[in-house]
């Protein structure tokens, strides 16, 4: 399999995923309850654990990187799609 149709497959694969999460909102749901006892967790730290705050920081920020990625997938999915069918970005002009 091409590059091109590996990525469109990828791209496919994250449309139905990015479906199914939002006709069934528990995923959703997790990843919000997750990110929410992260913060927690955040407010109860005391100022001198900087430590602590910088790793539960970067794990909160992580968990919005997941629908992130699939966002970017479905949309390098679709530019795929376009490059596979011929279909160039480039404007057009009157010359």
């Amino acid at each position: 399999m091409d590059d091109l149709q590996e990525q469109l497959e990828i791209g496919k694969q994250a449309e139905t995923f990015n479906r199914y999460v939002n006709e069934n909102p528990y995923f959703l749901g997790l990843l919000e309850r997750v990110k929410l006892e992260y913060a927690r967790r955040i407010l109860d730290l005391m100022p001198e654990q900087k430590d602590d705050f910088a790793s539960f920081r970067s794990k909160m920020d992580a968990i919005g990187d997941v629908m992130e990625a699939v966002r970017g997938d479905i949309f390098l999915g679709a530019e795929a799609m376009k490059k596979i069918d011929g279909v160039s970005d480039e404007a057009k002009g009157i010359l």
